[in-house]
């Protein structure tokens, strides 16, 4: 497959937008073995929280509200996912949007709190989703348009020239990672494919790099719906296999021919729906809505804690 190149947007700033979401400020950074989740409950904004990897205690932040990603350069709770922070935790990016439906990238300084408005294309307005941004990289904003269960195409903002572009009309993006993309994808051979709703079905796992358009599949599942939920410290990519609605694989895929099951099981029994994994010198995180559980290949498996939530960064 080729990526599809289409044309290119000047990015030029927007004088009046909604306003971006923004830092809250929080106590000194916890010591290493505190690691920060952040609590999404049924009403409100998520609130940012510390577990106590020794006794799985689980300790509200105050500073936390609406917090998603902790940022331990600056000891700050920020309104986004790990994805959309820089590698040196210094910027942000958020997408939003216009009074007058005008689709526009927020990149906020950490430090500052300063807000650098940007102007998008307009095939990045949706009334529906969103700006998913993919990976914050040191030269580029990866970022797709949330549809109803679906990312349709993937976009980059260049960050040192302001240019934005459309990289490919790609579906199925799990993870970026730096160049690297990790997608699902379907055989239109499989007549047993399947997946939940709003989706599509997906049976294989595809490595894509951004760089030379290269693609290759690491993973065939047959009959199975699979995805990305992440990356290991090793750049490896972490793969949810769902063999039916009950039962899952959860696998690190070291190259296109070689996996290594980290849990399989019933979703009642464990993990159950798995929103993100994190990776430190303690091992993997990983979160769900059954708790927060930590692997590594010399101790395997372990709960730390009932709390369901989503991973706001790692221990380190």
């Amino acid at each position: 497959m080729a990526l599809l190149l289409a044309g290119c947007s000047q990015v030029e700033p927007v004088a009046t937008a909604t306003a971006s979401p923004t830092a809250s400020p929080s106590t000194p950074s916890p010591g290493a073995c505190q690691l920060p989740i952040s609590l999404h409950p049924n009403v409100g904004s998520p609130q940012g929280a510390f577990v106590d990897i020794r006794s799985g205690r689980v300790t509200i932040d105050p500073r936390g509200d609406g917090g998603r990603y902790y940022d331990r350069r600056f000891a700050r709770w920020l309104p986004v996912s790990s994805a959309s922070v820089s590698t040196d935790g210094g910027h942000y990016a958020s997408g939003g949007s216009t009074a007058d439906q005008k689709a526009i990238l927020h990149i906020v300084d950490v430090a500052s709190g300063s807000d650098h408005v940007y102007s998008l294309p307009d095939e990045l307005f949706t009334s529906i989703g969103g700006i998913h941004v993919f990976e914050y990289s040191n030269d580029m904003i990866y970022m797709g348009l949330d549809g109803e269960g679906y990312i349709a195409a993937l976009w980059a903002f260049d960050l040192s020239s302001g240019v934005t572009r459309k990289v490919a009309d790609i579906t199925g993006l799990g993870v970026i990672d730096d160049k690297i993309a990790w997608r699902s994808t379907l055989d239109p051979t499989d007549s047993r494919a399947w997946s939940y709703v709003p989706g599509s079905p997906a049976d294989q796992i595809e490595r894509l790099d951004l760089g030379d358009g290269s693609h290759e599949v690491w993973l065939r599942r047959p009959g199975d719906f699979v995805g990305v939920i992440g990356v290991d410290g090793a750049h490896h990519p972490i793969v949810s296999d769902s063999l039916d609605k009950q039962t899952i694989d959860v696998m690190v895929l070291t190259s296109a021919t070689t996996q290594q099951t980290i849990v399989k099981g019933s979703v009642e029994t464990w993990g159950g729906f798995i929103n993100g994994v994190a990776s430190d010198s303690h091992g993997l995180w990983i979160g769900g809505d059954k708790g927060i559980y930590l692997y590594s290949p010399a101790e395997g498996l372990r709960k730390v804690t009932d709390q369901a939530g989503t991973l706001a960064g790692s221990c380190d």
